[in-house]
């Protein structure tokens, strides 16, 4: 097990992201032959690094005693190399922070005034950036997995899911020529996905549903956000896409068409359903074809 003190930080992760550059080529790595050498120019001691990134199941010990091999990592080949270390160490140790990535950044950027190291690891993967990259996106959702594994853990779903987010962001990006903010990595209970702008800057919210079948599921949260949207006079629209054989199909209704199916509710008294499902055959109508592809994983 990591040690206590081996707590998520900079210096930590800089430090195997050193070892691991200078190692990357070789099949056996080994011990030291004194605990006492230094991995330079950090702090940290060689053999502490190896027992760290051992501990991270990033090393693992090989049948001679002394050499280690890289874990088997093409899971993580869409983030970099702090971003795995970062990753493995939030599964291994599943600090208690890790629930605020339930919440989003915004969640995240509180603990700068609890936990500032953690704050500067966070910093250091790049999901406190302006300008989101893949990489950080990819780390965000590699974590929630985590959070989700057991319960209903479900990879298939959250892949199509992301997709949809991605093809929606694209999509809007191509029509409006400004970049959308993809909401949900900032802020999971928003109720939508992603904020869009109309040519006059008037933004739009829209919730992204996506499958690889012929069924979708709104929540009630999702629902109630869009008629308070409508109500507020804020623009929302529901994107549906259907993922089949590498072809990108969209539907894009506004809550009001969607009433016909789910009918008028007057959600201020109380009771509720708590997910409606939409097949494919009440909106087909609705779909057209886009030149958009499905995002590699």
């Amino acid at each position: 097990m990591l040690k206590k003190e081996h707590t998520l930080n900079p210096s930590m992760i800089d430090a195997c992201k050193l070892f691991l550059q200078k190692n990357k080529d070789r099949e056996i790595i080994r011990l030291s032959y004194s605990d006492r050498d230094i991995l330079l120019p950090s702090y940290f001691g060689i053999n502490e690094t190896i027992k760290i990134l051992e501990d991270l199941r990033i090393l693992q010990e090989s049948e001679n005693d002394g050499e280690y091999r890289l874990v088997d990592s093409s899971y993580h080949q869409n983030i970099d190399l702090k971003q795995i270390i970062a990753f493995n160490f939030i599964r291994e140790r599943m600090p208690s922070w890790i629930v605020r990535f339930r919440k989003g950044i915004d969640g995240l950027k509180e603990i700068k005034e609890i936990d500032f190291n953690t704050y500067q690891s966070l910093h250091e993967v790049g999901i406190f950036e302006k300008n989101l990259s893949d990489e950080a996106k990819n780390f965000m959702y590699l974590v929630r997995n985590v959070l989700l594994e057991k319960k209903t853990f479900n990879p298939e779903k959250i892949e199509t899911g992301k997709a949809g987010e991605d093809l929606s962001c694209t999509y809007e990006h191509e029509k409006t020529g400004k970049k959308p903010k993809q909401e949900s990595l900032y802020n999971n209970d928003a109720g939508f996905d992603i904020i869009s702008y109309y040519p006059d800057n008037q933004i739009k919210r829209i919730e992204v549903k996506a499958t690889r079948y012929n069924t979708f599921y709104i929540s009630w949260n999702e629902w109630k956000v869009a008629l308070e949207s409508i109500k507020n006079n804020i623009q929302f629209e529901f994107h549906f896409w259907r993922l089949a054989n590498n072809l990108c199909e969209l539907a894009i209704i506004k809550p009001q068409a969607l009433t016909n199916i789910i009918g008028d509710v007057e959600y201020e008294k109380g009771s509720h359903w708590l997910e409606f499902k939409i097949i494919f055959e009440d909106i087909k109508d609705r779909f057209f074809q886009t030149n958009l592809k499905i995002p590699k994983k």
